[in-house]
């Protein structure tokens, strides 16, 4: 009976998909034309991350049911902290090939040995040790 249950779960997930996928474009229409242009892809991406947040929620509901509080919590503790990290690490990825460009324009037109807004560059940077006490 459970096999039925999670396979019924995951067909009704993925009919799911197949259905909001066809009619993304008529959804996105009701709010203009640049929604139905470009929110295509972007509807499709949340299609994708949400159908294993719905087997997610019911082994969630499962388990609540149950009264096993510790899976709960566990599942709860995972998700956030690959939530966390992933999207901090995607962030970061994202981020540095798009700055690195204008990094590297800005620290060639340092000067060594002159000023630059009215703070004196040295042509070494000393690293000095912080003071005790």
């Amino acid at each position: 009976m459970a096999i039925d249950v999670i396979s019924n779960l995951i067909k009704s997930v993925f009919a799911n998909i197949r259905e909001i996928n066809g009619l993304a474009p008529l959804l996105l229409q009701f709010f203009g034309p640049e929604y139905d242009s470009n929110g295509t892809a972007v509807l499709r991406w949340v299609l994708l991350a949400n159908s294993p947040l719905a087997i997610a929620s019911f082994y969630n509901t499962v388990n609540q049911v149950r009264k096993h509080l510790a899976h709960i919590i566990v599942q709860a503790f995972v998700t956030s902290a690959l939530t966390i990290g992933i999207g901090y690490t995607l962030a970061n990825l994202v981020v540095a090939p798009v700055v690195v460009v204008p990094l590297w324009r800005a620290m060639r037109e340092v000067p060594t040995g002159g000023e630059l807004a009215g703070v004196k560059v040295a042509a070494v940077v000393e690293v000095v040790p912080a003071r005790e006490g």
